[in-house]
């Protein structure tokens, strides 16, 4: 299972197993503190739990448990609520500098991470870890500007948005 991650304003996740294996026979889910001190069970496909604060926490789903061909998997869940990622940019003109400026806040932690792909797909050198970077683009066309922001908490999101040069 991937990492998941609660910012903005949510401290609820719904999260299903997304496998459709006819050898299925139960889907049991165990969420626990970072200590493993259970929170939470629930039997079946799908759970919702709302964690109580914010802090990391770890989501176990086991398949099938004390029956064949029993199987299990974790992942961590980072809630952060108050984590919001977002940017903005000026100056987008072929051939002349575009400023993209980190508008990313954190209610628990400090931004202290920035990854850009700015979305020229005619090189490979379209990317900055640069908190305000300047990217100057070299031809017309479709543009989707990915970003990712992360903080001292280990929150971090990614905001994509699409423009026209």
């Amino acid at each position: 299972m991937p990492e998941y991650y609660l910012c903005k304003n949510s401290q609820t996740i719904t999260i299903s197993n997304q496998s459709n294996s006819p050898l299925i026979v139960t889907s049991d889910w165990e969420f626990t503190d970072i200590t493993n001190s259970l929170l939470y069970q629930h039997n079946g496909t799908t759970a919702t739990y709302t964690f109580p604060t914010a802090g990391i926490y770890k989501v176990k789903l086991v398949i099938n448990r004390n029956l064949p061909c029993t199987d299990s998997t974790t992942a961590l869940i980072k809630v952060f609520p108050g984590f919001v990622t977002d940017f903005n940019s000026t100056g987008i003109c072929i051939n002349h500098p575009t400023t993209f400026t980190d508008l990313s806040h954190s209610v628990f932690g400090t931004v202290n991470f920035w990854s850009w792909d700015f979305g020229e797909s005619t090189t490979g050198l379209d990317a900055s870890t640069s908190q305000n970077p300047v990217y100057t683009y070299p031809v017309t066309g479709d543009k989707v500007v990915m970003f990712v922001s992360g903080d001292t908490r280990a929150a971090g999101t990614l905001y994509i948005k699409q423009f026209q040069l």
